[in-house]
């Protein structure tokens, strides 16, 4: 150390924003995130922005906070909690941050426009929107090439989707059903809320399988590059394996081992 003239750290520290650790976040590690959200919020001083000008800010900024951070860990349910509290505060009462004055449930107001609300977490710019939009003028699927490419097709129902979500589903006897992509959390939701290394597998799994498949499809629409649907399994499993075995810190034991490797 001495010879390179450099000094010894220790985590934690921060690097762009984030903190850098060793184990899962706690609440006070998280508590940057919400400072950093409650200073963007009174850093704008005007009370006589309009619902719509603090809808925008909300879309484009502050729940792009909360986007950053979520694609570096996983965050806990109740720091997702209180970051919807501040900025439905802020939504309808502006710097104020009157938490009574709520005109509509937080839950109405953030589904997509088509079904009547504000979609203020929808931010999946699949194809079907990106045309509506005027921005392209075909909305073919690249995965599978035929159809059109919307949230339900790409994620659950293109060809090239079916064949990895049987294989790894059929790795934890689950079953694959065709069902629209809400549907199918819904429809999942009671089987979510149970602790066991199964049901962590189908999380991970479906976390995998969609950072996996939008990321193949944006190689594909950008850089023209294509992999397998073999690879693309391949590698939706590694990356569950891998994110199960860093969430449990411990060995697997010999059977969930078995299961998780293939």
């Amino acid at each position: 150390m001495d010879i390179l003239n450099m000094t010894k750290g220790c985590l934690f520290f921060k690097y762009l924003g984030v903190p850098m650790m060793y184990s899962k976040l706690s609440i006070g590690n998280c508590k940057s995130i919400i400072d950093k959200i409650l200073g963007r919020i009174t850093s704008w001083k005007s009370k006589s922005l309009s619902y719509a000008g603090r809808l925008n800010l909300i879309k484009t900024i502050l729940f792009n906070i909360q986007i950053y951070w979520s694609s570096l860990f996983v965050l806990l349910e109740k720091i997702l909690n209180e970051i919807d509290s501040h900025l439905r505060a802020f939504l309808w009462a502006g710097v104020d941050m009157n938490r009574h004055k709520a005109k509509v449930a937080w839950e109405d107001v953030c589904v997509p426009k088509d079904e009547n609300g504000l979609a203020i977490k929808e931010k999946l710019l699949t194809k079907d929107k990106l045309l509506r939009f005027g921005l392209i003028r075909r909305a073919t699927c690249v995965l599978c090439e035929t159809e059109d490419e919307n949230v339900d097709h790409l994620f659950l129902h293109s060809s090239f989707n079916k064949y990895g979500w049987s294989a790894m589903l059929g790795d934890i006897h689950m079953n694959y059903d065709e069902l629209p992509w809400s549907d199918y959390i819904e429809k999942n939701a009671k089987d979510l809320e149970r602790n066991n290394f199964k049901t962590l597998l189908w999380k991970l799994s479906l976390g995998a399988s969609v950072y996996a498949l939008w990321r193949q499809r944006n190689n594909r629409c950008f850089s023209y590059q294509k992999t397998t649907k073999d690879s693309v399994v391949k590698n939706i499993k590694r990356l569950a394996r891998d994110k199960g075995a860093e969430l449990s810190g411990t060995c697997l034991n010999s059977e969930n081992a078995r299961v998780a490797s293939k």
